[in-house]
């Protein structure tokens, strides 16, 4: 079997399952039905894109015009961007980095990328980045104003602080890991080694 064709049936297999958790968990959540509609555009956009690479599609003849299919590296960047933010938006409108159940899949990105044999530098290590953004993000936008209710007596400015710098310590834990799975990627590429 051709690299190219196994690397697109490994992501296309990838994203399926990736695809599958993401609706089995909007089916199961309270209030996140609104979720299912852009999450079936998001499914046919992102195989779509994975069946018209070169894998798949090859080069297509219509006639006397040929059409080649995306490249597959090319295929694998828009695919894990679109993920990435698709994934922000879900933990944006989930509750956050570290209430939405969403978290583990995004900082599982990078370790996909690695799998799928993707470059460390600039794909994986790009990848990275954007997780870290998407982290960033939602634990910006963390619903912590319901938590922080005033009719929750017992609930002080001095908690409200030790669960701010929790969060920013999961986020910080999270960074960590996602730099410890780059250091080990990166190791054995580096010539000579």
């Amino acid at each position: 079997m051709d690299q190219t064709l196994k690397l697109t049936l490994t992501a296309i297999t990838m994203q399926f399952l990736f695809l599958l958790i993401l609706r089995i968990a909007a089916r199961l959540l309270p209030a996140t039905y609104h979720l299912l509609r852009p999450m079936t555009l998001f499914s046919v956009m992102t195989l779509g894109l994975l069946v018209l690479s070169e894998g798949i599609l090859g080069e297509f003849q219509l006639g006397s015009i040929s059409i080649a299919g995306i490249q597959m590296s090319l295929a694998l960047f828009i695919l894990f961007v679109a993920d990435t933010a698709f994934l922000t938006y879900l933990l944006v409108d989930t509750g956050g980095s570290r209430e939405s159940p969403f978290t583990s899949l995004l900082l599982m990105l990078p370790v996909l990328a690695i799998l799928l044999n993707q470059p460390v530098y600039p794909q994986v290590s790009s990848y990275v980045g954007f997780v870290v953004v998407a982290l960033s993000v939602g634990m910006m936008t963390a619903r912590e104003e319901e938590e922080l209710s005033p009719e929750d007596s017992n609930y002080g400015a001095r908690d409200a602080d030790v669960l701010r710098r929790q969060s920013w310590i999961y986020w910080g834990v999270s960074v960590a890991a996602l730099m410890l799975v780059m250091v080990v990627a990166w190791f054995p590429q580096i010539p000579g080694l």
